[in-house]
């Protein structure tokens, strides 16, 4: 009975620990999903060449 407890408190750290893991991600890039360097392109205009 108590190793089934301990089995739920670890499968629920799992699920904690993606969630704030997928968090820091998110913040990690203002939340944009694309890449710096993809948004770079997008915004910065030809005729500069940076």
């Amino acid at each position: 009975m108590m190793n089934e407890g301990w089995h739920k408190l670890l499968e629920y750290d799992d699920v904690y620990q993606s969630a704030q893991a997928a968090a820091a991600d998110r913040e990690s890039n203002y939340g944009f999903e694309a890449e710096w360097d993809e948004l770079r392109e997008q915004v910065t205009p030809s005729e500069t060449g940076r």
